[in-house]
């Protein structure tokens, strides 16, 4: 789900295309994905803010996440955090990716040579999950952990077009056509300009 676009309006639009969306189920992702722009404690004002839902709604999704594990409670804050069951459902999809493994020695090999970092991602929309880095004897502060995820967009005018950078953005561009053709490109530019809206 594009983070910049209000859930109640995402829900919509979904359930435009297929009525059996489960609205509430994508609230409780939505509220986890908070945690990934802004992995510190949130309170359930901060989350009402940034996901335009009612703080009612808010407080009721962030318990239910606190009883099954997903999210843990700081009560001098009165703020909550990502619990350990988060780690717990990726497990099973990088046990099962066999070609980290396979690659890991390559990658290796190829961060020692360039003396930087090598990392391994899958792409959804506009976002990049790392599923594997390898860096070399020195280190590189610029090392992706596994699991992070990292949104590579910012403008490069790249033949008038805006393109993904840094690392996997940098690969991105060589598919500028294809990305142009599925309209990344322009939800890229779609989602800056929110960001920029809301910080003002």
């Amino acid at each position: 789900m594009p983070m910049n676009t209000p859930v109640e309006q995402f829900i919509a639009e979904k359930r435009l295309e297929d009525p059996s969306f489960g609205g509430l189920l994508a609230k409780g992702f939505a509220l986890l994905r908070c945690f990934i722009d802004d992995p510190h404690p949130l309170g359930n004002g901060e989350l009402s803010q940034r996901l335009q839902l009612p703080r009612a709604t808010v407080s009721r999704i962030c318990r239910t996440l606190f009883e099954l594990g997903y999210l843990d409670w700081d009560p001098k804050l009165d703020k909550y955090f990502v619990g350990a069951q988060v780690l717990a459902l990726g497990y099973p999809y990088l046990a099962g990716l066999q070609v980290r493994h396979l690659a890991r020695p390559m990658m290796q090999a190829l961060a020692n040579q360039v003396e930087g970092a090598v990392s391994m991602g899958v792409a959804h929309r506009l976002d990049v999950t790392y599923l594997e880095s390898c860096t070399h004897m020195e280190g590189t502060s610029a090392r992706p952990a596994v699991g992070a995820a990292r949104e590579p967009a910012r403008p490069a005018d790249v033949g008038g077009h805006r393109l993904l950078r840094a690392g996997a953005g940098r690969h991105l561009e060589a598919a500028a056509q294809a990305l142009r053709d599925r309209g990344l490109a322009g939800r890229a530019g779609r989602r800056r300009g929110a960001r920029r809206r809301a910080a003002r």
